[in-house]
């Protein structure tokens, strides 16, 4: 985002507003599109092999205390992008009305997900992630009235299934746990849903819907840390030093503080990079990006450190590649009206080009606005 602004900066003098950058070519959004999927992929990535550090390594087992660290950070980031000596965007007030369900889903989101993975073995936590994508089509549908092709929901389940048997082992589950992984489904995919659906309802950027809800999820997860986590607060109301295995008496160690502080880095980066690529594309398309990421991951394995390669996985990596492969294919068609779906992807890409339509039109009249206000301002500022 940064490199696209100031490219577009010294390209035009006179309109370097950041909302702007949305109205360049499509392959000027192409090139945007490539770059946040690089930011997206190697920041989760990233952020995982951190976390793993502080998780594992250095003992802080509290992890909604370390995903609050990384929305205060988030915040911070976007209020200082958001100054008038920086500039990188134009803050937007949005009414916390519009914007709590939004902190409220990505709460959700991550204290189910951190729950999910505590009472079901790996395998089912796996499998689970994989049915977001199926479980975002259907919302879609029930929330949006957005309908896929055919070819689309082939793809997409060609994918899953591959993906599913090439990680997925040792599944196991209870009634308890599923119920826990249904949540996280569910409210992963609201999550990741409105991460798009409320920037065009809101006509907001990715940075401007960071800076309004970020404050609201911070302070959400800082009252549900003595709820869900060993805080320490009870020792320290009695008067006496909090234990090491809660959050206010854990002993932090240099290397400790330095993982935290990577985490946060590259916590910052995954959510704005989350927000910037589900903007330029969808939702489902960022789920089919994370399961690609999934797949690099376990072919690395192999390639690099010898991880075993039965059939089933073999057979799981090349139906997943076939299914990104194919819907990759389907989507350029769709952008370069080439169709191939038929009847409902016509529908559907009437329906988009509509709303890009409209958007692009919202969009122009804010950098109007933007320009006018510039001018008034330069005027204003110039010697008698």
């Amino acid at each position: 985002y940064i490199i696209s602004f100031m490219k577009m900066k010294s390209d035009d003098g006179n309109n370097n507003s950041p909302e702007s950058a949305l109205l360049q070519p499509p392959n000027k959004v192409l090139m945007l599109t490539i770059l946040y999927g690089i930011m997206n992929l190697g920041s989760a990535t990233g952020v995982v092999l951190a976390n793993k550090a502080v998780f594992q390594t250095y003992e802080f087992h509290f992890p909604i205390t370390l995903t609050c660290i990384h929305t205060l950070a988030t915040a911070i980031t976007m209020r200082i992008f958001a100054m008038k000596g920086i500039a990188f965007f134009v803050p937007k007030r949005i009414p916390a009305s519009r914007t709590w369900t939004l902190a409220l889903a990505f709460v959700g989101y991550v204290v189910f997900g951190n729950w999910s993975l505590d009472v079901n073995s790996v395998g089912f936590y796996q499998l689970a992630k994989i049915l977001v994508a199926p479980t975002v089509v259907l919302m879609q549908y029930f929330l949006h009235g957005v309908t896929q092709s055919t070819r689309v929901k082939l793809a997409v389940a060609l994918l899953c299934v591959g993906v599913a048997a090439a990680s997925v082992s040792d599944v196991s589950v209870t009634t308890y746990g599923f119920s826990v992984a249904f949540g996280c489904v569910v409210i992963t995919a609201l999550y990741q849903i409105w991460a798009g659906s409320k920037q065009k309802e809101l006509h907001a950027s990715s940075m401007q819907l960071l800076h309004e809800y970020t404050p609201i999820a911070f302070v959400t997860m800082l009252v549900l840390i003595p709820l869900l986590e060993p805080s320490g607060m009870g020792d320290v109301m009695s008067g006496s030093i909090p234990s090491e295995k809660t959050v206010l008496g854990f002993p932090l160690t240099f290397g400790c503080m330095m993982a935290i502080f990577c985490s946060t880095v590259l916590g910052v980066l995954v959510s704005l990079s989350t927000f910037l690529f589900i903007g330029v594309t969808s939702t489902l398309t960022y789920n089919v990006a994370g399961h690609l990421k999934t797949v690099l991951i376990l072919a690395g394995g192999v390639v690099l450190y010898g991880d075993d390669l039965n059939s089933k996985k073999a057979l799981g990596l090349v139906m997943a590649m076939a299914g990104i492969v194919y819907y990759t294919h389907l989507k350029i068609a769709e952008k370069s009206g080439g169709g191939g779906g038929g009847g409902a992807a016509g529908i559907m890409s009437q329906q988009q080009q509509q709303q890009q339509q409209e958007r692009t039109d919202d969009q122009r009249s804010c950098v109007c606005q933007w320009s006018h206000q510039s001018s008034s301002s330069s005027a204003s500022a110039s010697p008698q």
